[in-house]
């Protein structure tokens, strides 16, 4: 957190300042990008236990850092926490958990997992919509299988509290899927398919850009991209990543 983004968040901080001194719980979304964790975080944000609905870019390694990110949190939500989480996503390998901030904070993890063709499509979409570079399917399942990767790894290493889910099952099994989540995080209301848009809904930096999430509703309508063709020997690879991956996330999540 620079000195100018301290100075812009001065004003939250001196409202609400009990928010940064509360001792609070933490949620984690561990996935990658296009995996709906956008989506998944809109709807647990909208939950009044949780605090927290976008991407912070941030690594949680000692107590600084979740001060940090219950500033941000304030900034982007417009007011004081009154949850008993905070929640933030991590798609990135740079952005890490340490075991000293697990031992010193209760924390939940959500492992978020969607198949590559559909991962693959979807961003070469949004890529190409916001016409940026590095379109080549390439790139996008390089980061896919290192990210896939970094996912196993921290299921393995990082123990705490942790479930899998399944990507496509938000949609295809919203309900039974939900219902699963809010016993996870012992949630006092249960969480639903409706959620309220945010200040940052829509915003790039913030999580998914698309006009999808401003739907207010987890819809089981999905754009297949037949347009977007996708290398036969990428998907081969990516695919047996995914199987054995998904099988381990699995393994060691759901315990």
């Amino acid at each position: 957190m620079s000195f100018r983004s301290l100075i812009n968040y001065l004003p939250i901080i001196l409202k609400n300042p009990i928010s940064i001194t509360q001792k609070k719980k933490y949620i984690f979304v561990i996935s990658h990008m296009r995996s709906y964790s956008t989506l998944l975080s809109h709807v647990l944000g909208n939950n009044k236990d949780i605090d927290g609905y976008s991407e912070l870019h941030y690594s949680y390694l000692n107590q600084l850092d979740g001060i940090k990110a219950k500033i941000q949190i304030m900034y982007t939500l417009g007011g004081g926490l009154s949850g008993k989480y905070i929640l933030d996503k991590l798609l990135h390998n740079e952005n890490q958990i340490s075991e000293s901030f697990l031992q010193e904070n209760t924390v939940k993890l959500i492992f978020l997992l969607r198949n590559p063709l559909d991962t693959y499509k979807s961003r070469i979409n949004m890529l190409v919509k916001n016409t940026m570079q590095n379109k080549d399917p390439k790139i996008i399942h390089n980061y896919y299988v290192s990210r896939l990767k970094m996912l196993i790894q921290q299921a393995k290493s990082l123990n705490t509290s942790k479930i899998f889910i399944d990507s496509e099952q938000i949609k295809t099994n919203t309900d039974a899927t939900l219902d699963k989540l809010s016993e996870f995080l012992e949630l006092e209301d249960v969480l639903t398919s409706n959620y309220q848009l945010f200040k940052y809904s829509g915003n790039g930096t913030y999580g998914d850009s698309t006009d999808n999430i401003k739907k207010g509703v987890i819809s089981t309508n999905s754009n297949s991209y037949n347009d977007i063709i996708i290398p036969e020997k990428i998907l081969k690879a990516a695919n047996s990543a995914y199987i054995q991956g998904k099988k381990q996330l699995f393994r060691l999540c759901n315990i």
